[in-house]
């Protein structure tokens, strides 16, 4: 698997109205799934192109603010018409717990 880096902030209030609000700035709500906690954050849609409009899987490592987590991509929302990002989930991934990822297989030759 290909790694990317990505930025990322914490959302400090989340709802409707935030949401759109990010959207319009060029932003993607976004949520990191962990086993106890979960960690509301929005990333730039600029940056996230090359995670998102890609056939390959990445382990993406997100800086949050100083801190880098390891994380896939465990689901994509894009918008039904214009079919741009609207939420990214992410899950943290670490080396004492599996994790089952769907990879694409190509034959060659």
């Amino acid at each position: 698997m290909k790694t990317t880096e990505l930025n990322a902030s914490l959302r400090e209030e989340t709802g409707k109205r935030v949401t759109k609000a990010l959207r319009k700035a060029g932003k993607i709500p976004g949520v990191i799934y962990d086993n106890s906690a979960v960690k509301h954050i929005y990333v730039d849609a600029k940056e996230a192109r090359k995670i998102v409009y890609t056939p390959d899987t990445h382990i993406v490592k997100l800086n949050v603010d100083g801190e880098v987590v390891d994380t896939i991509v465990r689901e994509m929302q894009f918008h039904p018409v214009k079919e741009y990002v609207e939420h990214i989930d992410f899950l943290r991934v670490t080396d004492e717990r599996p994790v089952e990822v769907v990879l694409p297989v190509r034959l060659i030759g």
